[in-house]
């Protein structure tokens, strides 16, 4: 019997191509996950220029044309394998790359922080190390650590909303809670400097204070900060905020503004100093768990380390090519992070003043950063919309 072919019908035809067409598509898909490609915007346009590809589209923002750089080069990569392989394209560079070292020479009063910070953070780190290793070897240790842990997860599932208040006119930009947990401190873009009591519940201010005529970005503890008792405070509020004297006038808050100062204020909102310096408005601020410095980020693309003692600016850090968002420091005081608007964190050693590690992965701007207590552990929030964690011993 002859053997026929038969034909398959139109719309049969017309389905084995849409198939086909959409395992193409998924396996493009698949290729171009494992496609490396900068997260500067700068380099992603050359990379697209020499790709032949139009370096922006109308209304395309930095992430769209990342994926779009990624999907080319997967395409190109399935075409032809003379092509560079993927992710390696190489950017030719503007200008020579410098290879020289270079640094500007601190003052003696930062040299004298270091080794002081050094002594201080090799402490904390031996006696964190000890801890650790206490829980380690002793079961019950580790059988309180996950009962306390577990007993945290369990109320976080249950957080209801307590209260609600006006904390200023306009906009809350920064909020914190005191080292003890009995106070909030809140600051925002009309300038107000507020402080309320949290305990028991009673979510009741304490004083408010004009911290600034500019809009404040941010407000931080100081780690040993004390408070007056609630008598004592009302006894001396004044009409615009609290003048305090003698002992009232210890460290216990910080504030960053637009006007690019940062201000420090007593536990009664007396003013205590005013840092000036940077050449562009503040972000976020931490101080370092030592007590005795404060980090400040700005939009001048720096961040800076002031003695609170004496407000001298020790060190005003670059390495970044746009603007600084936030800073955090290491539980031990031993490393400084800084991330912002160009889409990277930097680690770097308090000790030296040596940059020690690049987080490179979000592909906007991180506006968020922090350790963990745990002293391992880093993690940085992006507009991007992820948050990464980073662990320090790999």
């Amino acid at each position: 019997m002859d053997r026929a072919t038969y034909e398959l019908p139109e719309a049969s035809s017309r389905q084995q191509q849409e198939q086909e067409k959409l395992i193409k598509e998924y396996e493009l898909r698949q290729k171009a996950k494992s496609v490396v490609v900068p997260t500067d915007d700068g380099r992603v346009r050359q990379m697209l220029r020499q790709l032949g590809e139009p370096i922006t589209l109308f209304g395309e923002k930095e992430m769209e044309r990342r994926e779009r750089l990624r999907r080319t080069l997967a395409q190109q990569e399935a075409v032809t394998a003379e092509l560079p392989a993927v992710g390696q394209v190489v950017v030719q560079e503007m200008a020579p790359a410098q290879k020289e070292k270079f640094w500007t020479e601190g003052p003696m009063e930062l040299k004298a922080a270091r080794a002081k910070i050094a002594q201080w953070s090799l402490q904390r780190a031996a006696a964190r190390i000890g801890s650790g290793k206490r829980r380690r070897d002793d079961p019950g240790e580790r059988v309180s650590a996950r009962s306390v842990r577990l007993s945290a997860h369990a109320h976080a599932k249950h957080i209801t909303q307590q209260s609600s208040e006006i904390g200023d006119e306009r906009p809350i930009s920064g909020c914190e809670f005191s080292p003890n947990g009995s106070m909030l401190a809140t600051c925002g873009w009309g300038g107000a400097l507020s402080v309320w009591d949290v305990a028991d519940n009673r979510q009741s201010r304490c004083w408010v204070a004009r911290a600034n005529e500019e809009r404040c970005t941010d407000v931080v503890w100081h780690p040993s900060a004390q408070m007056l008792p609630q008598d004592v405070v009302s006894s001396i509020k004044g009409e615009h905020g609290v003048q305090g004297e003698g002992g009232m006038s210890t460290l216990a808050l910080a504030t960053a503004s637009v006007d690019r100062t940062a201000r420090l204020f007593s536990g009664t909102g007396k003013l205590l100093r005013i840092l000036v310096g940077h050449e562009d408005r503040l972000a976020r601020m931490a101080f370092h768990p030592m007590g005795k410095h404060l980090a400040t980020a700005s939009f001048d693309m720096t961040w800076r380390m002031w003695d609170v003692e004496t407000g001298q600016c020790l060190m005003e850090q670059e390495g970044h090519s746009r603007p600084v968002y936030t800073v955090a420091f290491h539980p031990d005081g031993s490393l400084a992070a800084s991330a912002g608007l160009d889409s990277i964190g930097r680690l770097w050693d308090c000790r030296t003043g040596r940059s020690i590690w690049t987080l490179e992965g979000h592909i906007k701007q991180v506006l968020a950063m922090d350790f963990s207590p745990n002293g391992y552990q880093v993690v940085t929030g992006s507009d991007d919309h992820q948050a990464k964690g980073w662990d320090l011993r790999a």
